[in-house]
């Protein structure tokens, strides 16, 4: 296994080099896709698999001293190293389509692509123009947040539906009216078993209502 010191300063050396993904382009530098090779000095593989469609399989090739952020892949990388995982470096990991398509937002985060004053606190306007629609995932988000254990993730998102939810001038979900944005996220809440979440916008539906 690499030392994590040696980790650290291949991440630093290349922190600042442009790589693009499918759809995005920016100064990130973990890859998808087969080839490992397009990711400098990638030590980990994350192999996803849809659950509902078993044909739909996406690969991601990522760095250890990043996705250590996650208590998920640190309680990994210290498990003792004849684990299959720590083998062949590779996370195999069965998830919905829905959290699949926000995966790599969840890798954006963790390599510090979005501003790390949204780390710890958000506005709606930070998450509009930061995020994009990302509040129309806000719960597949919480949702993988939770999975991987990310705890500043889980307490910023939490905060970000809370608001949403809460403002009543803002429109979560593009067009839709505030009623309907409001179960729609209601709906993703059910969906993703995020009863707190659920509570809260029942709240928010009967005080409006």
């Amino acid at each position: 296994m690499r030392s994590s010191s040696s980790n650290d300063e291949k991440c630093a050396s290349v922190n600042e080099t442009e790589t693009e993904d499918v759809g995005y382009t920016y100064n990130a530098i973990w890859r998808r896709g087969e080839d490992k090779a397009d990711c400098l000095f990638s030590d980990w593989t994350i192999v996803l698999t849809s659950s509902e469609n078993k044909e739909r399989i996406e690969t991601f090739h990522v760095h250890r001293c990043h996705i250590i952020d996650s208590d998920y892949f640190k309680a990994l990388m210290t498990m003792p190293e004849n684990v299959k995982e720590h083998e062949d470096t590779t996370s195999q990991i069965s998830v919905s389509d829905n959290l699949m398509d926000v995966f790599p937002l969840i890798l954006d985060y963790l390599y510090g692509v979005y501003n790390h004053k949204l780390r710890d606190t958000f506005s709606c306007q930070e998450i509009s123009e930061r995020l994009g629609t990302a509040e129309k995932y806000a719960m597949a988000i919480l949702s993988l947040a939770r999975y991987f254990a990310i705890k500043k993730l889980i307490k910023a998102t939490e905060t970000i539906i809370l608001v949403l939810a809460r403002e009543v001038h803002v429109n979560v979900v593009g067009s839709l009216s505030r009623g309907e944005s409001i179960s729609f996220m209601l709906s993703q809440a059910i969906i993703y078993s995020e009863d707190k979440m659920a509570d809260v916008l029942i709240d928010v539906c009967a005080r409006e209502h």
